[in-house]
């Protein structure tokens, strides 16, 4: 490795001369403006501004086709070093140096930087330099013209330290004399003072290091290995430098893309596709995992077998086109606002942009295996429950990648067994949705159920409030979540409540414009006559969540009224598209809706209250898995007891109790205990299945019952506590009598 120094002046006309390249697995110039001008207020001020690691190409290594040009240079023919870490510096000070004929990174105008030369010898050292905006290119020329405006300001523009034949004329003498002359008393300088501290930044080194007579897949891993270590770089950036030596060039396979919509998601999105990648071939997607999707790498299972999970480029590029393939197909799910759609009519709008990846790898899973394909209609409908409940719970923000990756694989069980419902589905309930789910903190649209709210509108078929079209017929980027109580109404509404999603709505940016300062009474005036009277009004507003309950306090002005009624109509509608049913509805079990049937009978569980008493003659084992999925979302239970008969009790059943009672009482502190009728008088009276709370009894149904789609009724009856307790009295502990129980069974 040759260690050096080089001058920013040198730097730049090599850089014009095409002597250096990035090599595609580099990330992107992608600093901001404000980032440039930092780098050269360390510059002006004589700072340290970090080392620049190079590589010192060969002719074979030119003749690959892995190079990329510095932002705003030509295409280099013959480039004789490749920037291994200081693209961005070296990018930002060719850019505001020459300012090349090409926009500023991710913008649409032209960045122009100059050194504050008043604040400079004021002594602010971090605002000594500045830029500029324009919408047209200027030439470095140009700027000679604006002399005498810029001098009077006190501007210098860097762009001119690079003009040699300006450099070494008498007019940059002038221009240097000029601004001293101005500014002597003031600042208490002179022209050799301006001329050494403009200058100096042309004269700043830098440290080199060059790496000489490598190869590029070691190039590859000291890339890496620098990137991990403290400098911000995305675990694709990474893959990309892994992935290089394998003749797969991913940054340029994401640009290659041909899913516009799914890329302008954001930038995250192509970390997205290696995730689903990973979830389809691992069931985990943690950056762990990721790097196992280089060709040729070993994975260890569990057993301690060693296999290779992607064996060539061929096999890669081909899951990475599927993946943005099934992402494309997810994103469409989730942006479409149709019959089994989400409902995100703007990107800005989606709940969480890690849900498409998981959706991506089901839909990748369920079209690859159709000998274990289940019914369509029935995937979506599973697909659909858990979108809901995924957003609904918040689960996805932040960092997600196990709740991913439990998700895909508890959903595949689901596919296979309807029976075995996800953690993620089991525990939004209608106890979830009433205690649980607090609106009133949903305020943007980072927070996923304050999405989820919008998406519903959209599915709602939302209306404008001044003509009543639907909303989705026009262009998505005019409609909005607005306030229906207006910030500018005067009325007073706290800040806490003001901008939570009870508040908001999908409004036509033009209409919002005409009531933003307004009150709702005197607005909602306007929407009767404009609309054609109160009925249509009405009708209208319902697309919006807002009943006519709600209109009566909207039109008083009656700000907490109102947000706990439409809280009230938000929940419910979040109820039913979950499929969690009202008080009369789940006392039915219906054959062909297992998901529902069961939700009805662990929504029986989360509603009890202190203890659960149950007498069912042939419980099973099936009933307590459905018990303990109940209890994740009740604390007040406090007690189980159960009453059965013989027939269903074998040393399975036992052990399956067992396990049970020690989980309940170290997760939940409680007690377990079921007695089973052995005396045959006894237990001929026991027909029937009955659940007993705190102040409640039901005429109840078996776990079995609720699989099978039997139909049936749950029906609340008189107390029947004392007769529980008969019977408890008489029965045998199923651990602490486990022989004589067993005894009376032969």
């Amino acid at each position: 490795m040759a260690h050096g120094f080089v001058k920013i002046e040198k730097f730049v006309d090599e850089i014009k001369e095409g002597d250096y390249v990035i090599p595609h697995f580099q990330r992107d110039f992608d600093w901001k403006p404000n980032q440039v001008c930092e780098l050269f207020n360390s510059i002006l001020n004589e700072y340290y501004a970090g080392t620049i690691l190079l590589w010192a190409l060969e002719d074979k290594d030119r003749e690959l086709k892995m190079w990329d040009s510095l932002w705003g240079t030509d295409k280099s023919e013959k480039p004789t070093k490749a920037i291994l870490d200081g693209q961005q510096r070296l990018s930002s000070i060719f850019y505001a140096l020459s300012a090349p004929k090409k926009s500023f990174p991710h913008k649409q105008a032209y960045y122009y930087f100059f050194i504050d030369l008043d604040k400079t010898f004021q002594g602010n050292e971090d605002e000594s330099i500045i830029y500029k905006i324009h919408r047209h290119y200027h030439s470095v020329k140009s700027f000679l013209k604006e002399k005498e405006n810029l001098i009077n300001h006190g501007l210098f523009p860097l762009c001119l330290l690079t003009d040699n034949e300006f450099m070494k004329s008498t007019e940059y003498e002038k221009w240097i004399q000029e601004y001293a002359e101005s500014r002597k008393k003031e600042l208490e300088i002179n022209s050799f003072q301006v001329t050494r501290k403009i200058e100096g930044i042309l004269k700043y080194q830098f440290l080199t290091e060059t790496l000489e007579k490598k190869e590029p897949k070691e190039i590859c891993t000291i890339f890496a290995n620098i990137n991990s270590k403290g400098l911000r770089l995305s675990v694709f950036d990474l893959m990309n430098a892994f992935l290089y030596p394998k003749e797969i060039h991913l940054r340029k396979e994401w640009e290659n893309l041909d899913y516009e919509e799914l890329k302008q998601i954001g930038s995250d999105m192509k970390v997205q596709l290696l995730k689903l990648m990973s979830l389809y071939k691992q069931n985990y997607c943690s950056s762990t995992y990721l790097y196992n999707l280089i060709p040729g790498s070993t994975i260890k299972d569990r057993q301690g077998n060693i296999s290779i999970l992607i064996k060539n480029k061929e096999e890669f590029n081909k899951l990475w086109q599927d993946a943005a393939k099934y992402s494309e197909k997810a994103r469409k799910k989730i942006m479409n606002s149709g019959l089994g759609d989400f409902g995100a009519i703007k990107s800005l709008f989606i709940p969480n942009t890690t849900i498409i990846p998981v959706m991506g790898a089901l839909l990748k899973h369920y079209e690859s295996n159709p000998s274990k394909k289940i019914d369509e209609r029935k995937f979506w409908q599973k697909i659909e429950k858990w979108y809901w409940c995924a957003v609904i719970s918040g689960d996805y923000s932040g960092s997600s990648d196990s709740i991913m990756a439990k998700d895909y694989r508890e959903l595949k069980e689901w596919f296979k067994d309807d029976t075995k419902i996800p953690d993620r589905i089991s525990q939004i309930t209608s106890t979830y949705i009433e205690d649980r789910l607090n609106l009133l903190k949903a305020k943007h649209t980072n927070n996923s159920r304050y999405c989820a709210v919008l998406n519903l509108l959209a599915l709602k078929s939302a209306k404008d409030f001044y003509n009543g079209r639907q909303l989705g017929t026009y262009p998505s980027k005019e409609i909005n979540d607005h306030h229906i109580f207006p910030k500018k109404s005067k009325i007073k509404i706290s800040s806490e409540k003001m901008d939570c999603i009870l508040n908001r709505t999908l409004i036509f940016d033009e209409t919002n414009n005409k009531i933003k300062n307004k009150t709702p009474k005197d607005y909602y005036e306007e929407i009767i006559e404009k609309i054609g009277g109160e009925k249509k009004a009405e009708e209208m507003m319902s697309t919006h969540f807002i009943n006519s309950k709600s209109i009566k306090f909207l039109k008083e002005n009656d700000f907490n009224g109102f947000i706990k009624e439409r809280e009230k109509t938000i929940k419910n509608e979040i109820k039913k598209i979950l499929g969690i049913t009202s008080t009369e509805e789940r006392n039915v079990i219906i054959p062909g809706h297992e998901y529902d049937n069961e939700n009805k009978y662990l929504s029986y569980i989360e509603d009890s209250e202190e203890f659960i008493y149950i007498i069912d003659p042939y419980f099973r084992e099936n009933s307590l898995r459905l018990i303990s999925k109940g209890l994740k979302n009740n604390n007040s239970i406090k007690e189980v007891k159960i009453i059965m008969k013989l027939h269903t009790i074998d040393e399975d059943f036992k052990n399956a109790f067992k396990k049970f009672s020690t989980q309940m009482k170290n997760e939940k502190e409680i007690e377990s205990e079921i007695r089973v009728i052995t005396e045959s008088k006894t237990s001929s009276k026991l027909h029937n299945r009955y659940l007993i709370t705190k102040n409640k009894s039901f005429d109840f149904v078996s776990a079995d019952t609720v699989s099978r789609g039997q139909l049936s009724h749950i029906k609340e009856i008189d107390d029947i506590k004392p007769l529980f307790e008969e019977f408890w009295k008489q029965g045998k502990n199923l651990l602490q009598d486990w022989n004589k129980i067993i005894a009376s069974k032969k």
